[in-house]
């Protein structure tokens, strides 16, 4: 199956580097579990003990890999795939935290207390301070794992490279001034070029590491890769709060934060008036010109 990136390239020749990667680590999870691909529903009930959403995602990349070879078992593999969204809708649909994460799902006061508590052991130990600094910046911009192997660039630095050496996640850096770039949102061919400034605390916090750890333009910030900077954030947690803080926890206690009481508000709201939040949102929310 080393054919892969050669397949996948041939049946979807505008796919960006980044979606080809995640790709190719979703099907690499198929071969991991050591049974032919050729055979669906051995494959499917293979996957059951791995996460729902990467269940979708191999699955996915499994229709994709064999669409034209053999595009009955790309039926095949799609349809398993489009069960899991429903799935995934529906388990999500009440608004409640699952059984699963719910052990770990804290509030967002409780996620503030524990990065407090992290920056007061940051002096001696590196991984403690680059913690806490990953940390202060998902409170800005709630990523996934983007910030894994992120490397610091000049604005002059980064305006040489062309758009097809974009490949990596960069902090571009300007007196006082960062914006963050990651070509790896780059999933359609019609998305722009992301840019975000890095402000406030998190702004603070990473100014402060690259100083001490005498990080130059060029070098990457956070030498880890995704799976470390997951395990890094996991074991930060279990060490303060024990919990498993990851990066998808953090992205619901801010959302749920900003977001919660807004929401319950409107499904109120929209049941009093006889219609759904949809119809809520598309006829009736507006803005002015």
């Amino acid at each position: 199956m080393s054919d892969f990136i050669e397949v996948v390239s041939k049946n979807r020749p505008n796919i960006k580097p980044g979606s080809l990667k995640s790709y190719n680590s979703a099907f690499n999870k198929a071969l991991k579990t050591g049974i032919d691909i050729f055979e669906p529903e051995k494959m499917v009930e293979g996957l059951q003990d791995i996460p729902l959403t990467t269940r979708r995602n191999v699955l996915n990349v499994l229709s994709l890999y064999v669409e034209k070879s053999h595009p009955v078992l790309s039926t095949h593999y799609a349809t398993e795939r489009d069960k899991l969204n429903q799935q995934y809708m529906k388990d999500n649909e009440d608004g409640i935290i699952s059984d699963k994460q719910s052990p770990n799902f804290i509030s967002y006061e409780e996620f503030m207390n524990y990065i407090f508590e992290v920056g007061n052991h940051i002096n001696n130990d590196r991984n403690t301070h680059m913690a806490y600094v990953i940390l202060n910046f998902l409170i800005h911009r709630p990523l996934r794992n983007d910030l894994a192997g992120v490397r610091l660039m000049t604005p002059s630095e980064f305006k040489k490279l062309k758009e097809e050496e974009k490949t990596e996640c960069y902090i571009i850096s300007r007196g006082t001034s960062m914006t963050f770039y990651c070509n790896q949102f780059a999933t359609t061919k019609t998305r722009p070029q992301e840019i975000r400034d890095i402000d406030g605390r998190a702004r603070i916090e990473l100014q402060k590491y690259i100083k001490k750890y005498k990080i130059k333009s060029g070098d990457i910030i956070f030498d880890l890769t995704k799976n470390a900077m997951s395990q890094l954030l996991i074991r930060t947690s279990q060490k303060y709060i024990q919990k498993n803080i990851s990066t998808t926890i953090i992205r619901k206690i801010i959302s749920s934060n900003k977001f919660l009481q807004s929401k319950i508000d409107q499904e109120e709201h929209s049941k009093s008036i006889g219609h759904s939040v949809a119809m809520d949102n598309l006829i009736y929310v507006k803005q002015q010109q």
